[in-house]
């Protein structure tokens, strides 16, 4: 209890300086929302009542305790621009970003686990020396042209997956699969360099303990020994570098919803930072980060979960 009590207070701490932060940023840029809203003819008296009913010609920390006070009861505000409820706008985008980045992990481990294991079987082998050539080359290449090859080579010339465009899953799970397969395997082929890097590197140490040396004396079978006593200790670092690669995750999930034109988080974000409208833009930062918080608290139970020594370090700090 005293490991997540510790976990969660930090999480709150972490949340309210990333919505501090954000909030100061964003009124600090150049631009008036005001004036992307009523257009550069706008008049002083009209940008005036715009102020005044959007909150701005408050001072900003009594925006701030504003926002924050709306925040905690649930209420994220409404469009700058055009009313809506952003809570709203938020819940329609969300599933998709989500949908992609789960995906996107559930290529990268499927892929990644087997391979780092099978490279980690013989270091330095053909094979080993083979798939780290190819991770070091998706690790050179940057997520955005990785994107656009993939359309050239599936959507444009073999024409197997569109380039564009968005199905929800609820509506067809098959043409929403075939709308985000390419936009997922775009954010997969970074991810699954890291991991498969990671798990053959922590994989070859872990080979060479002397449990495993014993394990093979008394004529385990090899398989066995891979997956049954040398996979789970070498998940620590699998499971940290998954963790800490949500933030990188998420940037890359704002580009390839730009480039693939899905209507999620990223796009929205990217479309209202253009806009000037400060209410939706908040929010999605407030939103992406519950989430990396919330996901990096899971791989600290996932720790006290694999090996309790962990948690029992934690807890006599």
């Amino acid at each position: 209890m005293v490991f997540v009590a510790k976990r969660l207070v930090l999480a709150v701490i972490v949340l309210f300086v990333v919505t501090l932060l954000s909030f100061v940023l964003l009124h600090n840029l150049p631009g008036d929302p005001c004036i992307a809203k009523l257009g550069p003819s706008a008049t002083a008296n009209g940008l005036a009542q715009c102020r005044h009913q959007i909150g701005l010609d408050k001072s900003l920390p009594a925006q701030y305790i504003q926002y924050l006070d709306h925040s905690l009861h649930g209420n994220l505000g409404t469009s700058y621009l055009n009313g809506q409820s952003v809570g709203n706008t938020i819940r329609q985008a969300l599933p998709i970003t989500v949908e992609l980045l789960v995906l996107s992990q559930l290529i990268a481990l499927i892929v990644a686990i087997p391979l780092g294991i099978l490279a980690a079987v013989r270091p330095d082998g053909v094979f080993d020396q083979l798939s780290t050539g190819v991770a070091f080359g998706l690790l050179a290449i940057p997520a955005f042209m990785l994107g656009v090859f993939l359309v050239y080579l599936f959507a444009v010339s073999l024409h197997v997956f569109p380039a564009t465009g968005w199905v929800p899953l609820t509506q067809d799970v098959g043409d929403n699969l075939r709308h985000a397969i390419l936009p997922a395997l775009t954010l997969a082929l970074g991810s699954l360099a890291v991991y498969m890097r990671v798990l053959r590197t922590d994989m070859i140490a872990t080979l060479r303990e002397d449990f495993i040396t014993t394990a093979r004396a008394k004529g385990m079978p090899n398989s066995r020994i891979l997956l049954r006593h040398a996979f789970r200790p070498s998940t620590f670092a699998l499971i940290t570098v998954a963790g800490i690669n949500i933030g990188t995750l998420i940037t890359g999930a704002f580009l390839v919803e730009f480039i693939f034109q899905l209507p999620g988080i990223g796009l929205l974000t990217l479309n209202s930072i253009y806009a000037r409208d400060y209410g939706i833009v908040q929010a999605t930062v407030l939103v992406v980060a519950v989430g990396f918080v919330a996901i990096n608290l899971l791989v600290d139970l996932l720790y006290a979960t694999i090996d309790p020594r962990t948690r029992h370090a934690t807890a006599s700090v």
